[in-house]
């Protein structure tokens, strides 16, 4: 499931440092949402368990994306440059969202 926030709202403090585990942090509330409506639609709908994915940025900045290391941890990722980072007790990775695409790209162009 893939989320999308084009917001404002959000710091590279609430990816590191003591601002990760704030109640008020955004990417608290933006997993919250991904785990509590769109996965839960999503297998409910279709009976299939799919990660969730979070695109974010904000006016100025590149475009990210936040996986769970769990979701990830069986593709190559250490040829990218990624954030590593957790979360309330949670294993995340942020990439470019370009770079991460550059993950699954060759499975899925037309030749």
């Amino acid at each position: 499931m893939i989320e999308v926030k084009n917001q404002e709202k959000w710091k590279f403090s609430d990816l590191l440092g003591d601002n990760v585990n704030r109640k008020s942090n955004p990417f608290v509330l933006f997993w919250k949402q991904i785990e509590d409506h769109e996965i839960k639609t999503f297998e409910k709908r279709y009976n299939v368990n799919k990660p969730g994915l979070l695109v974010f940025s904000k006016a100025f900045y590149p475009i990210y994306t936040m996986i769970k290391f769990n979701d990830i941890r069986q593709y190559d990722y250490t040829k990218l440059s990624y954030l590593d980072t957790t979360i309330n007790g949670t294993r995340y990775l942020v990439f470019e969202f370009n770079s991460f695409l550059t993950l699954f790209g060759d499975k899925h162009e037309n030749k």
